[in-house]
């Protein structure tokens, strides 16, 4: 017998290296869904005029590891003006405020923000009924022709409250309630490898070959600030998984400073040394990066 689908509309605000990837996997699960499929997801992108015009005009490209290689039609607006079940945000915080501005609450059903840092969600909680805290581990970015190149064999996103299937089933979903060790748990080990290779411009592999004692007390003092949050203790944790990376791997925050782009030096570095500083912890390492790079970038 034929099932009844359910359809599930989701709104994606960003095209970026988050948001295309995320859009593409959306879409390919919705091309692939049939008539004994329960689930149906309907992806719209929101996004600037200029990345709406080319994703309208030639598609959604992803080359992926896990996903292959494809194209996508996907719809693509640059103001939400339809309810939508869920609605996620993928841009960076320095585009918050222009993007807040493209989703009234009154469509935006469930907001899952996946932006670095923790402060964004005072803000977001402020303007939305429903909210979840979200994180998204994942390296994928956007080239210069708009297509979507995700550059690991993994997709794991992690949601304060379990959500319907949305996504293709090769995208790992975590339910992590308490929303302070889900969002610290990702803070405390990106802040050390984003300050370190876009302070000194150099791939995390040099990092930990060149500057492993300074990486290691980065490492310490961030670990010490989200344990006083509710967060988890990730002293011990993050070095190894650093030494799992590619030689070659960048932070979006180098990448950011190589192409000019506005940086998340304050929803990452700020953030570590605002609530050290409401906990009455020392962070020195942090504090000496973050104020270098303010006189750089």
């Amino acid at each position: 017998a034929t099932l009844a689908r359910m359809t599930q509309s989701v709104a994606i605000v960003g095209s970026g290296g988050i948001g295309g990837l995320l859009a593409a996997v959306c879409a390919a699960t919705t091309a692939a869904a049939n008539t004994t499929t329960t689930q149906e997801t309907t992806p719209i992108v929101v996004t600037t005029p200029r990345s709406a015009r080319r994703i309208t005009a030639e598609g959604l490209r992803l080359t992926s590891p896990l996903f292959g290689d494809s194209t996508h039609q996907v719809r693509a607006v640059t103001q939400l003006e339809e309810p939508v079940d869920f609605t996620f945000i993928t841009v960076k915080q320095p585009h918050l405020t222009d993007a807040l501005r493209t989703i009234p609450a009154e469509y935006a059903g469930t907001v899952i923000p996946l932006l670095n840092g923790v402060d964004h969600m005072q803000v977001l909680r402020a303007q939305f009924d429903s909210l979840l805290a979200g994180s998204i581990h994942v390296e994928s970015s956007r080239d210069q022709d708009g297509t979507i190149v995700h550059g690991c064999d993994f997709v794991r996103l992690t949601t304060s409250a379990s959500l319907p299937p949305l996504f293709d089933a090769r995208v790992t979903t975590i339910t992590t309630p308490n929303q302070d060790e889900l969002l610290w748990s990702k803070l405390a080990v990106l802040a050390p490898f984003a300050l370190m290779t876009a302070r000194y411009r150099i791939p995390l592999g040099e990092v930990l070959e060149t500057r492993r004692q300074e990486l290691e007390e980065v490492v310490g003092e961030c670990a010490a600030v989200s344990v006083a949050c509710g967060g988890p203790d990730t002293s011990s944790d993050a070095m190894g998984l650093y030494e799992k990376f590619e030689y070659g791997a960048k932070s979006s925050m180098l990448r950011d400073i190589e192409e000019n782009r506005p940086t998340e030096l304050d929803a990452i570095g700020g953030a570590v040394i605002r609530h050290a500083a409401a906990h009455g912890i020392i962070v020195p390492a942090v504090g000496r990066l973050v104020a270098e790079m303010e006189g750089i970038i």
